[in-house]
């Protein structure tokens, strides 16, 4: 097997993306980095793939897609996906789905192999390893979801930290006091996904500063596990009123849960909700929170790395598209 540039890297003491400034010229590199980067090519008998600018000359009209799926069941993965396939094909573009999750041996092995002029990565994490990766590639990427140091890569994603804080503040406003939070399973929050730890950021924020009682529970998307999380929140804080979710599929049982330990929505626990917009309205009570624009971040996406073709993007800053809360059926002012 052929080495990596990762290898490389690691041989020359240098970042991926250093490795191909060297290979593609594209950044001044200094002349004893640039001989150890050499070196460690020619021990490793690294073979510069034809993802790399320099040697990319045709086009597959194929986008790479990687959506490592966190659940076998979980559905929220595809308006993204429906987004983004719908806009390559408008096109002629295909689209490479890519689910495994294997780090970035994945990345590199399609981009190697040229089976894709461009790639989306989507589950970023607040450190993520593939980062120096998709620098490095030499072709268009589009990440949705904001890692703390994107490399200047083009990255889109909703702001979650707002919602959250905006989902606290409306409750705040209704006057409730002893508000919890039930959010994504733990395994989100163990691998550092983005999107999870800052909208729990946003929420746990706006509390302290209203002066609430707090707490926070991870949870699974199915009714047991909704069951102990409504549980274990009531026997922390029985004067619950106040409950912000941000687990879209686990919404629906949020609210038989609760039914199931004799507290009424809204009458004596209002709820509100960060996720898709049919899952808020499909509920009974409908859900007032805030839309997550899943299929805009998905056309946006495409829209990058489609109008770059195989060139590789400049550096930009990442993007934010921002909230807007709705008020529906699942809340209301504490002793109304």
């Amino acid at each position: 097997m052929s080495a990596t540039i990762a290898e490389v890297a690691q041989r020359a003491g240098v970042s991926p993306s250093t490795v191909s400034y060297v290979l593609t010229g594209n950044r001044p590199i200094s002349a004893a980095t640039r001989l150890r980067v050499q070196t460690a090519i020619r021990e490793l008998d690294y073979r510069p793939h034809a993802g790399a600018r320099s040697l990319r000359s045709s086009r597959t009209n194929v986008i790479g897609l990687v959506m490592p799926f966190q659940e076998p069941h979980d559905v929220s993965a595809l308006p993204f996906i429906g987004a983004i396939a719908e806009s390559s094909s408008r096109q002629g573009v295909n689209v490479l789905l890519l689910t495994a999750d294997r780090g970035t041996s994945e990345i590199e092995r399609v981009v190697r192999s040229n089976m894709v002029d461009s790639m989306i990565v989507l589950q970023i994490s607040l450190d993520d390893e593939r980062v120096d990766t998709l620098a490095a590639l030499g072709c268009p990427v589009a990440m949705i979801g904001i890692p703390e140091d994107p490399q200047g890569l083009p990255a889109i994603d909703f702001d979650l930290h707002r919602a959250g804080a905006i989902c606290v503040d409306h409750l705040a406003e209704l006057g409730h006091s002893s508000v919890a939070y039930i959010g994504q399973p733990q395994l989100m929050f163990d691998r550092g996904t983005a999107y999870v730890h800052r909208a729990l950021q946003g929420a746990r924020e706006a509390a302290e500063r209203h002066g609430m009682s707090w707490s926070m529970q991870p949870c699974e998307a199915n009714r047991s596990a909704t069951d102990r999380a409504v549980r274990d929140l009531l026997v922390r804080q029985p004067d619950l009123t106040g409950l912000v979710v941000f687990n879209e599929p686990a919404v629906p049982h949020v609210l038989e849960s609760l039914v199931s330990f004799g507290r009424r929505v809204p009458e004596d626990v209002s709820v509100v909700s960060i996720g898709n917009e049919s899952a808020l309205t499909g509920t009974r009570p409908a859900v007032s929170g805030i839309s997550f624009p899943a299929e805009e971040l998905g056309r946006a996406a495409a829209e990058i790395v489609l109008a770059a073709g195989i060139e590789p993007l400049p550096a930009t800053d990442p993007v934010l598209l921002p909230p807007t809360f709705v008020r529906r059926d699942s809340d209301m002012a504490l002793g109304r």
